[in-house]
């Protein structure tokens, strides 16, 4: 670009700072360790106003299906974790407890 020179200089409390002479005029460029700007409400919102925002966030009570085999409760659409089947069809075979002393010899 034609008129255009960056040029260092030094503020009164020993800042760097970049100084561009664009056609005559000087831009200077704030150094990059400046903080971004926090954002600020435009107005007060009431303790009113913000339960009633609030009002729809909360949870709903779990809806437990019993389960057809074996009668347990279950969540809705998954495996019972008790007998391991789900829509009258055995999924997970469940086995005994493994013992742990005749595995490792």
């Amino acid at each position: 670009m034609r008129g255009l020179a960056p040029k260092a200089t030094t503020r009164p409390n020993g800042t760097q700072i970049e100084t561009w002479l664009l056609h005559g005029l000087a831009h200077v460029l704030t150094p990059k360790t400046k903080a971004p700007d926090m954002a600020v409400q435009q107005n007060k919102v009431s303790k009113s106003r913000r339960n009633n925002r609030r009002a729809h966030d909360s949870l709903s009570a779990a809806n437990p299906n019993e389960c057809t085999n074996c009668g347990e409760l279950k969540r809705p659409h998954h495996i019972c974790p008790s007998c391991g089947h789900y829509a009258d069809a055995e999924i997970v075979a469940l086995t005994e407890e493994i013992d742990l002393e005749d595995d490792a010899a």
